[in-house]
């Protein structure tokens, strides 16, 4: 794998996605964002195997194809005290390499097979509700999550309609 991309566009995307891996985890891969690389897009994943976020990025050009898992927390930070350049990044067996005029940077990677990808929705498990039901379904049950002293008179609203 090795691409060319500004490290603005990747400091966008991996604000949030780095937010999802969880320090402390039986499953050490879940501490890495799974990085794939084609012709036209890198597309970061990070799940905690409840949610699964998926970013995309648009590179400058793209040399070589491939995927690898990054440590995240590593990857964030780096990324984010870079100024605004084109950088190179590259894999090697055990680390990627990411170069800029900052400076060269090695981040631990693992194989792209260990990462646990979630369940993709399937066409059938995809349903749409009218947005006047939802709310009236949430309006209807708000009282559950009030605090203590509104609970009551919001239950005695909702009773009342």
């Amino acid at each position: 794998m090795k691409l060319s991309v500004r490290s603005a566009d990747l400091q966008k995307k991996l604000e949030n996605l780095h937010k999802i891996t969880k320090p402390k985890t039986t499953l050490s891969v879940l501490n890495y964002l799974l990085m794939e690389v084609t012709d036209s897009e890198i597309q970061f994943t990070a799940s905690d195997l409840e949610v699964t976020l998926v970013s995309k990025v648009m590179p400058e050009e793209v040399k070589e194809t491939g995927s690898v898992c990054v440590l995240a927390d590593t990857f964030a930070e780096i990324i984010k005290k870079l100024p605004d350049c084109v950088l190179t990044i590259t894999d090697n067996k055990n680390a990627i390499v990411i170069k800029s005029k900052g400076g060269t940077f090695k981040i631990p990677c693992v194989s792209s097979e260990d990462f646990p990808i979630g369940r993709q929705p399937s066409e059938e498990n995809i349903f749409s509700i009218p947005s006047s039901v939802l709310a009236n379904g949430i309006n209807k049950t708000y009282f559950a999550i009030a605090p203590d002293s509104d609970r009551y008179r919001d239950w005695e609203q909702i009773g009342r309609a």
